[in-house]
C-alpha cells in the first residue's frame, strides 16, 4: 500500500517536469481545506481540460499543501477549466532520508479525489468534502 502511494506522489513531480512556465499565466494560491478544516500535508494537481475541443489552456501543475495552504509558485497557470485532483494527509509528510524503506508514511485521508474547478485570478480557495474521505482510485 504504502508503495503505491509512494508511487502516486512520483507522478506529480513527473508532471512539474514537463510543465510550461513562462506561458504568460500567473501562480496561483489559495486555501486547501477538507470538510471545512485546514488540510495539514498533501499535493493538488490541477490537469486542464480542453477550452475549444482540441487545445490545452495550459500544462498540469501539482502544488504541494502544507498547513492548509497551495501554492503553484514558478508553475505559470492560464484561466480555465481544470480538473484538480486532491491527497491529504492528517500530519506532516516525515523528511526524505536515505534509508527510504523503513521510513513509515501515514495514512492519506484520500488519494486523488477530484473536483473540477474554474481558474479565473491568481487566487482560488478550494474545500474537498466531507465525502472524499477514504476515496482512492482502484
Amino acid at each position: 500500500m504504502l508503495n503505491g502511494v509512494k508511487w502516486c506522489l512520483a507522478i506529480p513531480v513527473v508532471l512539474v517536469s514537463l510543465s510550461g512556465c513562462g506561458n504568460g499565466g500567473f501562480d496561483l494560491s489559495g486555501q486547501a481545506l477538507f470538510d471545512g478544516e485546514s488540510i495539514v500535508a498533501g499535493w493538488v494537481e490541477f490537469t486542464p481540460k480542453m477550452s475549444d475541443g482540441k487545445n490545452l489552456v495550459s500544462s498540469a501543475v501539482v502544488a504541494k499543501i502544507e498547513n492548509g495552504r497551495y501554492a503553484t509558485t514558478g508553475r505559470s497557470m492560464k484561466p480555465g477549466k481544470y480538473t484538480s485532483r486532491w491527497t491529504a494527509y492528517p500530519e506532516p509528510l516525515p523528511e526524505a532520508t536515505e534509508d527510504e524503506d523503513n521510513v513509515k508514511d501515514p495514512v492519506p485521508l484520500f488519494a486523488w479525489y477530484a473536483m473540477d474547478v474554474e481558474v479565473t485570478s491568481s487566487t482560488l480557495d478550494l474545500t474537498v468534502p466531507k465525502e472524499a474521505r477514504g476515496y482512492a482510485p482502484k
